[in-house]
């Protein structure tokens, strides 16, 4: 029901066809970079299993932002016969980095690889696992049963005051989250034939059930990742954040003729959302350090609301080569009391922010001539009402300027875009087969605006992070076994929030400049190993993408300059 795309992530199973295979792929890079992914699987009777770990560590392009990872995993699957299999699949990951901290426009410009912030860190464990069955039938039926959970914490810590004021040395802000969520979906899709050959339904259920602890108080001071708070308990917030979901959603394929398809859905949703818990605004003047306000307040609130959502698709086949496609989906996003109690002097959320609902329609072309062009063109709206968004506004007790995230007005989003890929390897017979050459570009246009305002000074402007200009294209040579590719990608300016704000001295807001980037590699294969080399940011351009309000700012957020890498890796 979100808005925008989605990316179906495929994850890796065992080989079919062998008890054991092992694969390690090691790479080191400029920074101290270093990789290691190393994984075995197979098959053996009823069993398929697959198994990884990963480690990375870096010294990272700016001082203070190391980073180390540890994350393993793996699934296994039991066969009862052909078409019935039950698959678990489970995954950790360990995280653990240190945040540079944001830079004023002046010290970006001044130096983007500084970093005035030696305190800063950030945490994640994440622990995730799936259980699945699978069942297919003789009629083409087939039945996805999967329990799901996760049990996760997220830790940031460090100082979160502007980028242009000094770090005092004393104590942190230390905001400590933890996820404990509980899920089941069924999906049953039944093969219509009898009704029309190509016909098909998609009937499924989904039930989901989460509880979200965050805290956030005074932390001890030092230079350590030490995440706890200086009286064993947080002394700025302190909430439970229940949360439940109920949806059923049906789906269809109906062939109107040979070249015609029909693809309808309707989606039906029931969430509740929840909040129990304590938060003190305490507000301090900002040269002084003097206490101005503190209030201590509790909260028991507790929002359901139902929602039908749906949509229609369609496709139609001119001939083998091209077809001309359409898509219309309602879209919806519930707000979680979550989103709304943080304590940050360069960000408030309005107290009565509510869901965003909106639909999307997309309309093109797309085909593909033999192996040699591979082509798709399309125009967009993507249409919000009620949009979240962010405005500046200033505090009238500090007259400090901070980010205000509220339902800011109506907007749209509307463009074209065009992919094509050509194979000049293959435009001529006379070509080796050893010999490809392939070269791609992909251009979005896209037009944003808001509208229906609720804030002075929005009507008619840009919507936030959205580029009017998004060029990317490229090219890939290859010879037998080796094969070197470039990358170009151009990405138009744009705003961070909806005034459309030029320049803010903490630099929480302001213009992200448009920039370019290009990035090259080459691989070798040699049998059972593999050989990959390459430079990222080759121009070496100074850019950014982000301003944050807080971690891992606030600031201006500078990408990584130049780097290199090189991979070496083994199969069998």
């Amino acid at each position: 029901s979100q808005f925008g795309g989605l990316l179906n992530f495929v994850l890796k199973e065992g080989a079919i066809d062998k008890v054991i295979e092992v694969e390690s792929k090691q790479t080191l890079g400029s920074f101290n970079f270093i990789n290691s992914y190393n994984a075995i699987g197979g098959s053996k009777g009823k069993i398929r299993y697959y198994a990884y770990y990963q480690y990375r560590t870096s010294d990272c392009w700016r001082p203070n932002s190391d980073i180390k990872l540890h994350s393993f995993g793996g699934n296994m699957s039991y066969s009862f016969n052909e078409n019935h299999k039950l698959k678990l699949d489970v995954s950790r990951m360990h995280y653990l980095a240190q945040q540079p901290g944001g830079l004023t426009d002046k010290e970006f410009e001044e130096n983007p690889r500084q970093s005035n912030r030696e305190r800063n860190w950030f945490s994640v464990d994440w622990n995730i696992a799936a259980l699945t069955y699978i069942g297919k039938f003789q009629n083409q039926d087939r039945i996805d049963v999967k329990l799901f959970g996760l049990k996760a914490n997220r830790q940031s810590l460090g100082i979160l005051e502007p980028t242009h004021r000094a770090d005092p040395g004393l104590e942190r802000n230390l905001i400590s989250g933890s996820y404990n969520n509980l899920g089941t979906e069924l999906k049953y899709l039944k093969r219509l034939n009898t009704i029309k050959k190509g016909t098909s339904l998609l009937l499924g259920g989904r039930y989901y059930q989460g509880r979200t602890f965050n805290r956030q108080g005074t932390a001890i001071g030092g230079d350590n990742p030490d995440f706890d708070f200086v009286s064993g308990e947080p002394d700025l917030m302190n909430y439970e954040f229940p949360s439940q979901n109920i949806a059923a959603f049906v789906e269809g394929i109906y062939p109107i003729s040979e070249k015609l398809k029909l693809i309808p859905g309707i989606r039906w949703e029931h969430i509740l959302t929840k909040s129990q818990g304590t938060f003190n605004t305490s507000v301090y003047h900002p040269l002084t350090g003097e206490l101005l306000l503190q209030n201590d307040s509790m909260e028991d609130r507790s929002l359901g609301r139902t929602v039908i959502l749906a949509g229609l698709g369609l496709t139609y086949a001119f001939n083998d080569y091209v077809e001309c496609y359409g898509n219309f989906s309602e879209n919806y996003r519930a707000i979680n009391f979550s989103d709304l109690r943080i304590q940050n002097p360069n960000f408030r959320i309005d107290p009565d922010i509510s869901d965003e609902r909106g639909h999307n329609i997309d309309f093109g072309f797309r085909g593909r001539f033999k192996e040699i062009l591979l082509w798709d063109m399309n125009v967009f709206l993507l249409n919000y009402t009620n949009r979240i968004g962010v405005i500046l506004q200033v505090d009238s007790s500090t007259w400090q300027i901070y980010q205000f995230r509220s339902n800011i007005a109506d907007s749209r989003n509307y463009g074209f875009e065009t992919f094509a890929q050509i194979n000049l390897a293959r435009t001529s017979e006379k070509i080796s087969d050893d010999f490809q050459w392939n070269i791609f570009g992909n251009l979005a246009l896209t037009k944003s605006e808001y509208f229906n305002v609720n804030y002075n000074g929005v009507e008619g402007n840009q919507v936030e992070y959205v580029p009017l200009y998004n060029l990317k294209f490229g090219t890939s040579i290859g010879w037998k076994d080796w094969l070197i590719s470039y990358q170009y990608t151009f990405v138009s300016d744009q705003f961070t929030d909806a005034t459309n704000t030029e320049f803010t001295v903490n630099a929480v807001n302001g213009i992200v400049p448009a920039y370019s980037v290009m990035d090259c590699s080459m691989a070798y294969l040699f049998k059972q190993i593999s050989f990959k080399a390459g430079i990222n940011n080759l121009a070496d351009n100074m850019y950014f993408t982000q301003r944050a309000t807080g971690y891992p700012g606030p600031g201006i957020i500078p990408s990584a300059g130049r780097s290199a890498y090189i991979t070496i890796g083994v199969k069998f």
